[in-house]
């Protein structure tokens, strides 16, 4: 299976100046991810960027660059996942061909280090139930803390002598604990049967996500 670094390195940074290039130990940030992404062996590390400074700096350090970003997908208000696409297109274009795996390296997280990225698509090229059961086993105590303190805040409105105010509390209460526990229950199983039954035979969901990618764009 092929696998490939996507790293958006654009120029225009609004709230920080060149926030792609800000070195740490005399090294840019770009330069680092770049670094980082290449010890895994896993693929090739691709920059999208409108920048040519950047394209060479990315280029020296071992990076891919398939074209310049166009500067409509290159504003403070571009979306990630309309680069991404447009970087998806020219890679079909010179390849032909899509990779079976696209993972997503922005600069602004320089210390994510070779172990955890190479962890992360391990899981992930798994079977799905284990990719599953490693998803929810890391999101399920962290919705659980979530669930039970957003429901104890309703449950204190118990003590209101307004009773619409109460009545209101608790049943969003329920609401709240009904929704975790069908989160970590019923979820998994509807998802299991869309990938396995649904999303290879009907082609009109195919036909949605195309419509949905006219519309980012």
């Amino acid at each position: 299976m092929k696998t490939i670094f996507f790293i958006p390195a654009r120029g225009g940074s609004t709230r920080v100046k060149n926030k792609n290039l800000k070195k740490i130990d005399r090294t840019s940030i770009l330069a680092k991810k770049i670094k980082n992404c290449l010890a895994t062996k896993l693929g090739k590390v691709y920059v999208s960027t409108d920048s040519k400074k950047i394209a060479q700096i990315s280029t020296n350090n071992g990076a891919n660059i398939l074209d310049l970003r166009p500067k409509s997908l290159s504003t403070s208000k571009s979306s990630m996942l309309s680069s991404i696409i447009n970087f998806l297109e020219n890679y079909q274009k010179k390849y032909f061909s899509l990779p079976d795996f696209i993972i997503l390296a922005p600069t602004t997280n320089p210390f994510l280090k070779k172990n955890s990225i190479c962890q992360s698509i391990k899981v992930l090229k798994n079977k799905l139930v284990h990719r599953m059961a490693y998803t929810m086993r890391k999101a399920s105590s962290a919705m659980l803390i979530t669930s039970v303190t957003t429901a104890a805040s309703f449950m204190a409105t118990g003590i209101s002598p307004i009773m619409p105010l109460v009545s209101f509390g608790i049943f969003s209460a329920l609401v709240i604990v009904v929704n975790y526990i069908l989160i970590i229950t019923f979820l998994p199983s509807v998802y299991f049967v869309y990938e396995i039954h649904i999303s290879k035979r009907f082609k009109c969901f195919k036909a949605i996500k195309l419509c949905f990618k006219k519309i980012i764009k």
